[in-house]
């Protein structure tokens, strides 16, 4: 469910905006630590264990510590906007600023799909 909530709050993300992209990751990563939690719980519950649970829970924990890592691989498009001063000619300045925002358009194309790329290959 957490990942079906990603996929589905990723469309709605504006472009750029990677505070909401963090924040959609965060809202993921918390509710796969949840998952671990009440792996960890039904565990607890067994007074001389249970193997298959034990199993169940690693796999969860280390789902959330993935899932965690993503939201850190989420950086921001840091290259400087061209400006006009820049250039002598405005037509060298206009294909610069066109070839910068085709940068930072394809940056956030890449980071938003190794995001999603991410949490899918997640196992649970």
């Amino acid at each position: 469910a957490a990942l079906e909530a990603l996929e589905d709050a990723i469309p709605g993300i504006e472009e750029g905006n990677y505070d909401d992209l963090t924040n959609a990751l965060e809202e993921f990563a918390s509710e796969v630590r949840s998952y671990a939690e009440e792996r960890q719980t039904a565990l607890d519950a067994w007074e001389n264990g249970n193997s298959q649970l034990e199993d169940l829970m690693y796999t969860a924990e280390s789902a959330a510590d993935e899932a965690e890592g993503i939201q850190n691989d989420v950086a921001e498009f840091d290259d400087e906007e061209p400006t006009r001063d820049e250039y002598e000619d405005e037509d060298e300045f206009e294909l610069a600023h066109e070839e910068w925002k085709q940068a930072k358009a394809d940056h956030w194309t890449e980071t938003v799909d190794n995001a999603l790329s991410a949490a899918q290959s997640i196992e649970f």
